[in-house]
């Protein structure tokens, strides 16, 4: 019985529930007895006229609860599960993933400031090392902005995706046409971006050309 699917309109709105769970809708008066209800493809027909439901109608009609908060959630209208819950979920984590590279802005802006400063320090102190170390953190920044507006696409739809990574200039279009949930992993990839110029500069100024000696 639990395999069989009902659906029952009420208020003008399509719900759908297997056979335990129409009974326990009747019994706790979400179904009234006028009701319209089916089951597959049978025709509609008022859920008093449903033997499995008569019980539980007349139960509810001679014993009304008092007032309190649902022990479950109000079903959820036909057409709101499945592909829909699925779709809900995706939103879910879309918003997350928004949440996440907002607060990952902030951060970045503060390890491309180390980055640079660990740049400085090697262009000084005349360090490849160091100078390696403070381009490869600024890149690193600059590619998860990258990967986070890959993402952003690939939870817009397949073709967003493939524009962004294979169209040249695809991602500009991405930005312009998605800035409201796009330009937060663009901010990380232009922070990284900053940085790495950063510490190219000092590269460029205090190692490869350093100045002269008075």
């Amino acid at each position: 019985m639990m395999g069989e699917v009902w659906q029952v309109k009420i208020d003008g709105k399509v719900y759908e529930a297997d056979t335990n769970t129409l009974v326990e809708w009747a019994a706790g008066g979400y179904v009234q007895p006028t009701d319209k209800v089916k089951k597959g493809a049978l025709e509609w027909t008022e859920a008093k006229n449903v033997p499995i439901l008569r019980g539980p109608l007349h139960h509810f009609q001679m014993n009304p609860p008092q007032p309190q908060p649902p022990m479950s959630p109000e079903p959820a209208p036909w057409g709101q599960s499945g592909f829909a819950s699925v779709y809900n979920m995706g939103v879910k984590e879309k918003n997350f993933i928004q949440e996440l590279f907002s607060g990952m802005t902030l951060g970045a802006m503060v390890v491309a400031f180390i980055a640079a400063a660990v740049g400085l320090t090697g262009a000084i102190l005349h360090s490849i090392e160091f100078i390696f170390l403070g381009f490869l953190i600024a890149f690193l920044i600059g590619l998860v902005g990258w990967l986070g507006q890959v993402i952003e696409a690939f939870k817009e739809n397949i073709l967003w995706a493939l524009l962004v990574l294979f169209v040249p200039g695809g991602n500009i279009v991405f930005l312009v046409l998605r800035w409201g949930i796009v330009w937060r992993p663009f901010a990380i990839q232009v922070i990284g971006l900053c940085g790495t110029i950063s510490v190219a500069l000092f590269y460029q100024i205090w190692f490869v050309s350093p100045v002269a000696p008075n």
